[in-house]
């Protein structure tokens, strides 16, 4: 079987090691303890300790969170360095577990806050946003409200102008009725006046002649005066 290239994880590297460690004969006793597991004709193939591991591996009987499979297997095949190298690996594998945990659960938790906050950010965004539709709604029915009122008092306007416009043809019509009426009764006067002083002409003639009469009265009623005394 040709070489096996070595992972530089931890992992690895203690597979890599316990293979390397291990003799032909311990090899030989472990293919014996790995019948049922592993079919016979892989094992005959089996040549060295690296080998029997990376088989381990693959086939899944053995990984960094189970070593319990092999560790047994190197106890029975009396492989006690081997298990010691297992053992300390297991060791600081929990510890790195449990750090690597602790930072999980740090970050984890600080991932949580994060998140928590950005959800209150979301909902206070969301309550904005909904507050600033609500907002433009009524705004925007505002708006309807005045653009009908404003189409209301465009027509009320229109009507006033229309009534405006008819008052001014009304007046012209009436200053002209004025017009004529002044010149109707300007031409009035004029003939009151001159109907004035003929009737002026009149009774000045009506005095004169009064007077005429009146001196004539005297005269007649002298003549009978004489005419009296004459007789007398």
């Amino acid at each position: 079987m040709s070489a096996l290239a070595v992972n530089n994880s931890p992992f690895h590297l203690l597979l890599h090691d316990i293979g390397q460690e291990l003799k032909f004969s311990d090899v030989r006793y472990m293919k014996y303890l790995l019948q049922g597991h592993v079919n016979k004709e892989t094992l005959e193939h089996l040549d060295s300790g690296q080998e029997l591991t990376e088989l381990l591996r693959k086939r899944g009987l053995v990984s960094e969170k189970k070593l319990a499979f092999m560790r047994k297997l190197l106890i029975e095949a009396k492989c006690l360095k081997q298990v010691n190298l297992v053992d300390e690996f297991r060791e600081k594998f929990t510890s790195i577990t449990i750090i690597s945990e602790r930072q999980q659960s740090q970050q984890a938790s600080r991932l949580n806050n994060r998140r928590e906050t950005l959800l209150r950010m979301i909902e206070r965004l969301e309550n904005e946003i909904r507050t600033c539709e609500d907002a433009e709604t009524e705004i925007t029915n505002q708006i309807k409200e005045c653009e009908v009122q404003i189409q209301a008092n465009n027509e009320n306007l229109v009507i006033v102008e229309e009534t405006i416009q008819n008052l001014k043809t009304n007046i012209v019509e009436y200053e002209t009725e004025i017009e004529s009426f002044v010149r109707k009764l300007e031409t009035v006067r004029f003939f009151l006046k001159k109907r004035q002083v003929e009737i002026d002409k009149i009774k000045q003639k009506l005095e004169e002649n009064s007077s005429s009469a009146s001196i004539k009265r005297d005269l007649k009623e002298k003549t009978r005066g004489v005419r009296k005394i004459e007789k007398g």
